[in-house]
Parts: structure tokens; C-alpha cells; sequence
């Protein structure tokens, strides 16, 4: 679609709306994190419409949302398999092992990741990918060229929110780790981590909770602007949609 129909689409929401120098204007028609939101809203209504219309007679329980510009993804297979464990509610998900057992989730991301050269070591370093979207619990913002402080949210772990990718990475992983279903400690085995947003290039969510239609990626909310980059003045689109759905 052009960006002057996506354009209209949003400002559909707002009519008689004005955000002049506000933080976040979804009618913003010339910035890269605003036209984002508004592609993303775009594809989650053409998705809710084809879901809704009489052709469609398969009950759809998951919807994966994916970047396309990822070097790679994980097997379908294993797609689904971690949907029917940590998404699907009975009677078609599997009951959940591990430290989260009793948990079935909203959404679940993938742990994205980037293998970058080191210049000053000379040899290749494993980055966290998507800190822009990651906010971990309660509320520790992982993104870094930020106009909120370090440690300002409330509840914001100031050391946490400080790691750099390299230590996101690892931090994540670790508190993933887990045992193997045969109680082998040397066998890898992870977990998924709860946190407040994420994305990573690929998430699974219930249906029911992506197409809620009390949320929008390109909805307007003053608290959002606590997620704000310094550079785009934008809050990244995930976090928009999970706050709402948290809100509701």
C-alpha cells in the first residue's frame, strides 16, 4: 500500500486529533518508526479481514509474525512445536515443563541474534538483536540511544537496563537455562523468560491476543513516551501493542 493510504488509515483514528510536538504522532507522514507502525497495522487489519470473512472456515488459535530481512528462521516444525507448548491453552497446547510449567503465554519471542567481528579481540562476538522492543520484567528497558535516564522507569533496574547486546545475550540465556526432561544437567535445555516486550524478528502469538481490537501498532498513548528513542522520538511498534495489551 502507498504511504498516503496508510496515512489515512491512521489518521481515521484520529479524527479532529491534533499531536503537534507531541512525542509519538502517529500522523507523523515523514518518519521511519511512525510509517513502521503504520505498515504493521495495516498487515494485522488485512489479516483480521480475511480471518473474518466467511471464506475462512479453519479456526486459526497462533499467528507468527516474522521480519523478512533475518538470515535465518527456525524450522515450521519447530515453530509449531513451541507454540503447542507455551501458547495454545487445552485441549490443543501441551502441558509446559520446566520452571514456568504452570504458564501458558501470550506471545513467546525468539532469542534473535547477531554474530558481528570484534575489532578489538579479532574474532566474532554473539550481540542480542532487538533491544529497541525488549523491556524485561517489571520494567528494565534494554535499548540504549534513549531520552528516559537508565533506571527512571518505574521499576527500572538501572544495571540490567545498562547491559550492552553482548551481555543481553548472555543474560537472557542464563536465565533460560534449565535441565533436560532427563534430569541431565550437561544436556542443553532453555526456558522461555518472561518480559514485559519483546520481538527479535519472530513471535508467536494467540490469535485472540494479536487481534485484539482494543490495540493498534499505531496507537496513540502519552505513557508510551517513556519507551521513546532520542533518535527517531518514536516508541518502537511492539512495545505500543504489548503496553495496550497490558493496559487491557
Amino acid at each position: 500500500p502507498s504511504d498516503d493510504l496508510l496515512l489515512n488509515m491512521t489518521k481515521s483514528r484520529y479524527i479532529g486529533r491534533t499531536f503537534d510536538g507531541e512525542m509519538n504522532n502517529p500522523l507523523d507522514a515523514n518518519n521511519r518508526i511512525a510509517r513502521i507502525k503504520r505498515s504493521r497495522e495495516y498487515q494485522r487489519q488485512k489479516l483480521r479481514e480475511v480471518m473474518e470473512s466467511n471464506d475462512v472456515n479453519v479456526r486459526v488459535h497462533g499467528i507468527a509474525v516474522l521480519d523478512l530481512d533475518m538470515a535465518a528462521y527456525p524450522s515450521s516444525d519447530d515453530i509449531i512445536g513451541t507454540a503447542l507448548q507455551y501458547i495454545f491453552p487445552p485441549p490443543f497446547g501441551k502441558p509446559v515443563k520446566g520452571p514456568n510449567r504452570n504458564a501458558k503465554f501470550h506471545a513467546i519471542c525468539s532469542h534473535g541474534l547477531m554474530v558481528e567481528m570484534s575489532r578489538s579481540k579479532h574474532n566474532y562476538t554473539t550481540r542480542y538483536y532487538d533491544t529497541f522492543s525488549t523491556v524485561l520484567l517489571p520494567n528494565s528497558w534494554l535499548y540504549r540511544d534513549r531520552i528516559s535516564p537508565r533506571g527512571t522507569l518505574d521499576g527500572e533496574d538501572e544495571e540490567l537496563a545498562g547491559m550492552d547486546q553482548v551481555q543481553a545475550f548472555h543474560y537472557i540465556l542464563e536465565q533460560g537455562r534449565g535441565v533436560s526432561e532427563d534430569g541431565n544437567a550437561l544436556q542443553p535445555h532453555y526456558d522461555p523468560v518472561p518480559v514485559r516486550s519483546c520481538f527479535n524478528g519472530l513471535t508467536l502469538y494467540r490469535a485472540d491476543v494479536w487481534l485484539d481490537s482494543k490495540c493498534r501498532y499505531d496507537m496513540y498513548n502519552e505513557n508510551d513516551a517513556a519507551y521513546a528513542s532520542k533518535h527517531y522520538l518514536h516508541t518502537c511498534e511492539h512495545v505500543v501493542l504489548h503496553e495496550c495489551l497490558r493496559r487491557n
